[in-house]
């Protein structure tokens, strides 16, 4: 009887053990992110600052043709756009009287599928 036991609790945990280890579950998958935080010139978080991004400087300049509507920065400074395309993207960012228009406008080329890219836009 208790021979009868452990052989059946010895197969009962073989059968668990190879059930869930053959679980595949998938990694997860990062969607394109573009993430900005705006600052201003003492480094602090600006709240409620626009930013629009363009395809291009042409556009960029003009304010025309946004690819998305206006986006508003959080207490933190920041905003983010997710599942977007890989490319490069000019940015445009104010808040009353302060931009970036005199610093950081763009990203530094295409930005990478399946990640997070991170930038920093002082204005001033």
């Amino acid at each position: 009887m208790m021979r009868q036991t452990f052989i059946s609790l010895t197969v009962l945990f073989f059968l668990t053990s190879v059930f869930f280890s053959c679980k595949d579950e998938p990694d997860p998958v990062i969607k394109t992110t573009l993430k900005i935080t705006v600052k201003n010139q003492q480094s602090q978080a600006i709240d409620s600052a626009e930013v629009l991004l363009f395809a291009n400087g042409e556009d960029w300049s003009n304010k025309r043709n946004a690819l998305f509507p206006a986006k508003f920065t959080d207490k933190n400074g920041e905003v983010s756009y997710v599942d977007i395309d890989t490319t490069e993207y000019w940015i445009n960012v104010e808040k009353g009287n302060l931009n970036n228009w005199f610093t950081t406008t763009k990203t530094n080329g295409a930005i990478p599928a399946n990640k997070v890219t991170e930038l920093t836009i002082i204005i001033k």
